[in-house]
């Protein structure tokens, strides 16, 4: 879990290959069209159950709404990443850019990396607290470097 770039789909990328598990985004279950069409509740809900009642899986995103809360139930393991303002809005800023989308979304994306921490971030810290035995939040690229680097850290 984590803002608008944080290295969350780049992180979750790196961990589904290195555990060889399916990895899907929490827009794979909101959204029919990419940030267009969406599903309705019960196609969220039930796509969402199909996911969560296989074996091994990630889920990335930045989602926290209750329908959301069984993932983190069933989760081995989540990792929040909460990195500062500063690395996001430069990660937006070079993303957009380097995708020629030159400003369109840029000020909607950096709005996003901006209120995180005080939105999203407090209900993640939330959903922690009751899990938090299998949550890490990380608020570093040396932090995230660091959990990488771990030997035999998680075991699948």
């Amino acid at each position: 879990m984590g803002s608008t770039a944080s290295g969350k789909t780049g992180l979750a990328k790196m961990l589904s290959n290195i555990f060889n598990l399916s990895l899907y985004s929490t827009d794979d279950f909101v959204y029919k069209e990419k940030h267009n069409i969406k599903y309705s509740e019960e196609e969220r809900n039930e796509r969402l159950r199909l996911v969560l009642n296989q074996r091994k899986w990630i889920i990335e995103g930045v989602h926290s709404s209750p329908w959301f809360v069984q993932a983190f139930q069933k989760a081995d393991l989540v990792i929040i990443l909460c990195l500062s303002r500063r690395v996001l809005f430069k990660r937006v800023i070079v993303r957009n850019f380097q995708r020629e989308k030159k400003f369109e979304g840029l000020f909607f994306l950096l709005r996003n990396a901006y209120v995180y921490r005080n939105d999203r971030f407090i209900k993640h810290k939330e959903l922690a607290r009751k899990f938090e035995k299998k949550v890490i939040i990380l608020h570093s690229t040396r932090e995230i470097k660091n959990f990488l680097s771990l030997p035999n850290q998680h075991q699948t």
